[in-house]
């Protein structure tokens, strides 16, 4: 993959209506598994990320490749904690996108340790985070809304810049 290809840009409310479209699939929520209980509802998220877009624990940068929007990639924080989340459209899957914005976001995201959490069978997000030296530091079951079911996930931490 050529890195050249690959940017990421602060994402803007605009993004949204597309942002939506791509995280909304079913098979991303799917993968994601740990969804909110309104993932389906595009109101709800237009209305949640025009809310968290200016908030400073919050940053959500647009993916592009070749110029288009395909996903995104986000930190928030939860108990002074650092983490990482993100979303590429099922067409783009398996094209190294996701490991190149994810090492490219780890470049502007300086904070660590960066904490991510990925289904126990989202084998993909387990490459990507493990391209990018995070470390398997444990495992939760818990609920999750897009499979309405309890689910183990496994918890990656990445302590050193990459």
């Amino acid at each position: 993959m050529n890195t050249l290809e690959i940017s990421l840009r602060p994402a803007t409310v605009p993004d949204l209506d597309l942002l939506f479209a791509i995280q909304a699939k079913r098979a991303s929520l799917h993968m994601a598994a740990f969804t909110s209980k309104e993932s389906e509802n595009r109101d709800a998220y237009i209305a949640k990320w025009t809310r968290l877009l200016p908030t400073p624990s919050v940053s959500v940068q647009c993916i592009l490749f070749a110029s288009t929007l395909v996903g995104c990639i986000a930190r928030f924080e939860v108990n002074n904690e650092v983490h990482l989340t993100y979303v590429v459209d099922q067409q783009h899957w398996r094209k190294g996108i996701a490991s190149e914005a994810v090492h490219q976001f780890l470049k502007l995201e300086l904070r660590r340790p960066v904490f991510a959490r990925t289904a126990h069978d989202n084998l993909g997000s387990q490459r990507v985070l493990e391209k990018n030296a995070f470390q398997r530091v444990g495992q939760n079951t818990a609920f999750a809304n897009a499979r309405q079911m309890d689910i183990l996930e496994y918890i990656y931490r990445l302590d050193q810049k990459h």
